[in-house]
């Protein structure tokens, strides 16, 4: 477990906290894991420097200047924020860590491994960046789903939205987030699925948050996501429309009667022609649900969970050529027929995809 560092999950989400005071704690938690300081509830004091700190961030052995000043910052505002308690300064820092001390029996917590760390800091991005950077890291694992629910996926998954997220890592901007995701995902961090389907939430429709998970995790983000978009998802469903009962048991007949004409058995004509009806306005509808999926606007290509609700889609698209032939068989035996009522659209969209 030497690789892994526990966080409080409290302090790293504060919103009292600056981010040099993030970094600071996360570099003194480092040591503190490494020295075993403070285990057992023993008050833990020791000298520490800015470049020890430094190091245990990044592994560098070329620190910067604006590094070492950040860090700098950030123990003097975990001091002021009472967390821990500088006794003396002189080239180094004599502090007491006593107060940084975590009971994961007890404390809300989040695991981090030095190697996540080290990535981010070592990154070619502005040291200016990189500390915003890192906690926006933290507050994404902070929010994966600790619910013994989740079985496989406990912890290792998340769905809060954008802006909670931003709200854990002290972000005020949505554009600063969706940049930070792209960075962590070119640095093999961190997994998002982003799905293109919404859920019906009080009578409108919302956008499914993002979802996600480490890089090394990531299948179990895709299963998760899409298992959710199958449950939830408004494009996974054909939303069923409100009907009178005797319309709905209709369309089951007219359902049920197109099997029986695909078998050879025959009809009346006026039942014949309202199958016709049904499953040619029904194809119609399902048609252009596909169509749509591949309009020439799009400009990326089907994710996994459109590519299968449009197999879906194609796998309830039915052979009209049954009921014309047997249509065609008994108009020859008609004199004269009327014009067919025109069938409400809505009773195309009854059945559900499953």
């Amino acid at each position: 477990m030497e690789n892994v560092v526990f966080l409080n999950k409290e302090t790293v989400t504060s919103q009292d906290l600056s981010h040099n005071a993030i970094l600071a704690y996360v570099g003194l938690r480092m040591i503190m894991s490494r020295d075993m300081l403070g285990v057992d509830g023993d008050s833990a004091i020791d000298v520490v420097s800015p470049v020890r700190i430094a190091y245990q961030l990044n592994k560098s052995e070329e620190i910067e200047k604006s590094f070492i000043d950040v860090i700098k910052q950030g123990i003097e505002d975990l001091a002021e924020s009472h967390l821990i308690t500088i006794k003396n300064i002189h080239k180094d820092y004599l502090i007491d860590f006593t107060l940084l001390n975590l009971d994961t029996s007890k404390d809300y917590f989040i695991k981090m491994e030095r190697s996540e760390v080290e990535a981010i800091m070592s990154s070619n991005e502005q040291i200016r960046k990189k500390v915003p950077l890192l906690r926006y890291f933290l507050a994404i694992i902070s929010t994966f789903n600790q619910s013994d629910y989740m079985g496989e996926m406990r912890g290792k998954v998340g769905g809060m939205n954008m802006e909670y997220i931003a709200k854990q890592a002290c972000i005020d901007s949505r554009r600063t987030c969706i940049r930070y995701n792209e960075t962590l995902e070119k640095l093999h961090l961190i997994y998002v699925y982003r799905s293109n389907d919404k859920i019906k939430f009080d009578n409108s429709l919302k956008q499914i948050n993002n979802c996600y998970s480490r890089y090394k995790d990531r299948d179990l983000c895709i299963k998760f996501a899409t298992d959710y978009e199958n449950l939830y998802g408004y494009a996974h469903t054909i939303i069923k429309t409100k009907k009178r009962k005797d319309e709905a048991d209709n369309n089951r007949r007219y359902a049920a009667y197109y099997n029986q004409i695909c078998m050879g058995t025959e009809y009346p004509i006026e039942i014949v022609r309202q199958v016709k009806k049904y499953i040619h306005n029904k194809n119609t509808y399902l048609q252009s649900e596909i169509d749509n999926k591949y309009t020439s606007k799009r400009i990326t290509p089907l994710s996994y969970s459109e590519r299968e609700y449009v197999e879906k889609l194609k796998s309830q698209l039915r052979d009209e050529a049954p009921i014309d032939k047997l249509l065609e068989s008994l108009e020859s035996k008609e004199n004269q027929w009327g014009e067919p009522d025109p069938l409400d659209e809505s009773d195309n969209l009854s059945e559900e995809i499953v």
